[in-house]
C-alpha cells in the first residue's frame, strides 16, 4: 500500500461525513486540474475540518509508510495528503509548489515542509 492510501484512511477515520465528502471533492478537484483548484482547497481547508488541537494524530512509520506523523492535527496531514497529490512535469510542478511556499502563511508553510519530503519534485531534487 501506498503511503497516501495509509495516510488517507488514518485521516478518513478522524472526519465527519461531512468533512469526507468535502475530501473526496477535493481529491477530485485535484485530480482534475491541480493547478486551478489547488490553492483555493488548500487555503480553505481550515475553514472545512475541525481543526480542533485536542484531536492529534500520530502514525507510525513502516515500509509503505515513509511519513512520520507525530501529534498533527488533522488540518495539518490533511493538507499534507492534498499535497501528495499533486502530479506534474517537473517544471510547471516545481513553479507551482514554490508559489505555494511564497504566499503560505506560517500554518500552511508547515505543512509544506513537513510535507516537501513526500512531494513528487522532492525525488528529482534529492
Amino acid at each position: 500500500m501506498e503511503w497516501k492510501a495509509t495516510v488517507r484512511e488514518t485521516l478518513f477515520q478522524m472526519l465527519t461525513a461531512e468533512e469526507k465528502s468535502y475530501m473526496e471533492e477535493c481529491e477530485k478537484a485535484i485530480a482534475d486540474n491541480y493547478s486551478s483548484s489547488f490553492v483555493r482547497i488548500f487555503s480553505s481547508l481550515s475553514r472545512k475540518l475541525n481543526n480542533s488541537k485536542d484531536k492529534l494524530v500520530s502514525m507510525v512509520q513502516s515500509d509503505d509508510n515513509p511519513l512520520i506523523v507525530e501529534n498533527w492535527t488533522v488540518l495539518r496531514l490533511a493538507r499534507v495528503y492534498l499535497l501528495g497529490l499533486i502530479e506534474d512535469q517537473q517544471e510547471p510542478y516545481f513553479t507551482f509548489i514554490e508559489k505555494l511556499f511564497n504566499y503560505a502563511d506560517m500554518q500552511r508553510a508547515c505543512s509544506l515542509v513537513f510535507g516537501f519530503e513526500y512531494l513528487s519534485i522532492s525525488k528529482d531534487l534529492g
